[in-house]
């Protein structure tokens, strides 16, 4: 499968022109998934939100899981994959939970733990995200993953 046939995956940032971004990302590819890196209180969220969700992308929210339910929001990313037992008790099985993950390990249990998928990222800048571990996890898991390298993972992650 070639990265022009992955689903996209969107991380967008907070900004004047975010709502902007979002429309000119839609017209240029539809994505499945936005990741809002903003906070939910952020006064353009709820226009965001609208936007993408009338256009069947599921909209998560970076570790605020008391949010998800209130907002209506589909999902939640979380930036400790750690924590996805307790988001996975707090939210029930009806929402998707994703998990930042910097090694096997911690993407295993995450996956064991209930996410959705998860998310290949070095712990720091300038460390490197080996394209082999993203080639291994896809080999061998059924959980879906993202990576920020050449080699996509299951999912092409761009981040406006």
């Amino acid at each position: 499968m070639s990265a022009d046939s992955l689903p996209l995956y969107l991380a967008l940032k907070p900004g004047r022109n975010a709502l902007a971004s979002l429309q000119a990302a839609f017209e240029a590819e539809p994505p499945s998934a936005l990741l809002w890196l903003g906070e939910p209180s952020d006064k353009q969220f709820a226009a965001i939100s609208a936007f993408a969700q009338e256009r069947d992308c599921a909209v998560l929210i970076r570790d605020a899981v008391d949010s998800v339910v209130e907002l209506g929001l589909d999902g939640i990313h979380l930036s400790r994959a750690q924590n996805v037992a307790q988001a996975r008790a707090a939210l029930g099985d009806d929402y998707i939970i994703g998990a930042r993950a910097e090694d096997r390990h911690t993407a295993m249990t995450a996956a064991e733990d209930g996410a959705h998928y998860v998310m290949f990222a070095p712990l720091a800048p300038g460390d490197v995200l080996e394209a082999a571990l993203l080639t291994w996890w896809q080999e061998m898991m059924e959980v879906p993953c993202i990576g920020n390298t050449d080699h996509p993972g299951d999912f092409t992650l761009k981040i406006i």
